[in-house]
């Protein structure tokens, strides 16, 4: 019998893979980082008891977030998370189908500054806006353009501080020594640091993989990216701020740590909701803006089951990494459909959180910005 030459084998092998990783039935899932796609591989494996597969979305790869919300515009994959920031710049050719809830019953969260109980015990978040005190303290943020780790303490500080630049726009303040905020050596993020845009600085808490590899890349392939990676960095990694959002301190470390309020002073971790910066919106499910109400609830109820029918660790996280495909504090999926309608991504993201955006994108503000 003649052999099957190796292209061949490899050609099929490929074929098969794809085969396994979506279908034509199936909403792809768009996939930010290896992690990410790994972990969608591994639920399109589960099934339940009476033989339905758990996770009933194709796994789409792209090399970051930006590259995702690429594909889902251009058709080749057609859902994922994003947060507030992603949100925003997107809002021209996604909508909403869904939302992350941690706990509160709605689709928001709340931002905190950390800081160690050991150490720096004068740090306030006032001596941030202290010029006496400039290049002090080190920071570590979920990413350059996320809501509740950059948009919310850089522009709380910008306003705060009330600098401007000639033209009238408000001037975006570093206060810091170095920092970690993964995509600030992004093109597509740059814009959005502190004039000048010294991305060495905004990198140099950043490890990367591990291995040298992926340093200050806006996904999980840098392991103080997002929430975890952000208070990583702080546990571990020389930050003495870290910027996240109510819920990632664990329970079991309150004690180790605290919130710096806006006021001035500290609160415990559990007092988080008198020691806030911001009630900003939940992660949201996206899809393209042409996304009919039909399929936007067969989303919704795909995840619904998806979620039912898993096991808690799987949904959590995967080969130790948390955060992935979802936020691993969501304790439940949120429908939020408008009237019967998608809900476009500027509905979502609400006149506050969207007006304070344009301000610091030093946009020409719309009519409802200027009537606030």
């Amino acid at each position: 019998m003649e052999k099957i030459p190796k292209f061949v084998c490899a050609i099929i092998l490929s074929l098969v893979a794809v085969a396994e990783t979506t279908n034509d039935s199936q909403q792809r899932w768009c996939c930010k980082s290896q992690a990410e796609l790994d972990k969608c591989r591994h639920l399109q494996t589960l099934i339940t008891s009476d033989d339905k597969v758990v996770f009933q979305f194709g796994c789409v790869y792209a090399a970051g977030t930006s590259e995702c919300i690429q594909k889902i515009k251009n058709g080749e994959a057609d859902l994922m998370f994003l947060d507030g920031g992603d949100i925003y710049r997107s809002e021209e050719f996604l909508s909403v189908v869904a939302a992350e809830d941690y706990g509160e019953g709605d689709a928001s969260y709340y931002a905190v500054a950390v800081v160690k109980n050991s150490g720096n015990e004068d740090l306030d978040i006032l001596k941030l806006l202290d010029e006496d005190e400039v290049g002090r303290f080190k920071s570590c943020h979920t990413g350059v353009g996320k809501t509740s780790g950059w948009n919310t303490p850089i522009g709380w500080i910008a306003r705060q501080m009330n600098l401007t630049e000639i033209d009238g726009r408000i001037k975006l303040y570093d206060p810091f020594h170095s920092s970690c905020a993964p995509g600030a050596n992004n093109p597509l993020y740059m814009d959005k640091l502190p004039k000048p845009h010294d991305t060495e600085k905004w990198c140099q808490l950043c490890i990367g993989d591990g291995n040298g590899n992926h340093k200050c890349d806006r996904d999980n392939d840098e392991q103080y990216y997002g929430y975890a990676g952000a208070f990583r960095c702080l546990k571990e990694g020389g930050g003495d701020i870290a910027f996240v959002k109510h819920t990632t301190v664990p329970v079991d470390e309150h004690d180790n740590y605290s919130l710096l309020c806006p006021e001035g002073g500290r609160a415990h971790p559990s007092e988080w909701k008198h020691c806030t910066f911001a009630r900003v919106p939940a992660h949201g499910l996206m899809m393209r803006s042409n996304t009919t109400l039909e399929a936007a609830r067969d989303v919704y109820e795909k995840l619904l089951f998806a979620q039912e029918n898993m096991l808690e660790a799987d949904f959590l996280s995967y080969g130790g990494i948390t955060n992935l495909l979802w936020k691993s504090s969501t304790k439940q999926f949120l429908d939020v459909s408008n009237d019967g309608n998608v809900m476009t991504s500027r509905e979502y993201l609400g006149i506050e959180y969207y007006c304070n955006m344009k301000t610091l994108d030093g946009a020409i503000l719309p009519w409802e910005c200027v009537s606030q």
